[in-house]
């Protein structure tokens, strides 16, 4: 049997993340390109109206004096929406999932078993000072951990099985 089977089933192909954030971003999209997914700094310029939060800790994580804990990753990506009480489907972007060209789904009850099969499967730590992007299409809501300590919120369309709420 393979162990990582399960975690294989949650492999999307990237471009899968491209379109759903496309469609949480709606008509301001219309300047994104694909590559901005991979290079947070990037989107959110474009974006130009986010909430944006500096983490305090993260230069002391950045030179190894900190970890950073599956528990604190949690309120850093889902901000707000753990407070929802409601389970949804999340997208993430990772470096490594970019250099796979692949995206990650599950559901936000599952993060912590996630993050522990992710762990498994790259023989790496979740928590790097690298670039996270999520996406929850339910609440129209992109949120990226950038590499320079800064979580990015942008709240757009909420999508629904594939389809923006509101659009033709």
């Amino acid at each position: 049997m393979n162990y990582f089977k399960d975690f294989e089933n949650r492999l999307l192909p990237i471009e899968e993340f491209y379109k759903l954030g496309v469609q949480i971003i709606g008509k301001k999209s219309l300047n994104i390109k694909n590559e901005y997914f991979m290079t947070p700094d990037l989107l959110f310029t474009e974006l130009k109206d986010y909430k944006k939060q500096r983490i305090n800790f993260w230069e002391e994580f950045e030179v190894s004096n900190r970890s950073i804990e599956t528990e604190e990753m949690k309120l850093l990506l889902f901000q707000n929406l753990i407070l929802s009480n409601k389970y949804f489907d999340c997208y993430l972007l990772t470096d490594e999932g970019i250099e796979i060209k692949k995206c990650f789904q599950f559901r936000s009850v599952e993060f912590e078993k996630f993050v522990d099969d992710y762990e498994q499967y790259f023989n790496l730590g979740f928590a790097q000072p690298s670039d996270y992007t999520l996406l929850v299409p339910e609440f129209g809501i992109i949120t990226t951990i950038f590499h320079e300590g800064y979580v990015f919120e942008y709240s757009g369309n909420i999508v629904s099985k594939g389809i923006a709420k509101g659009s033709p």
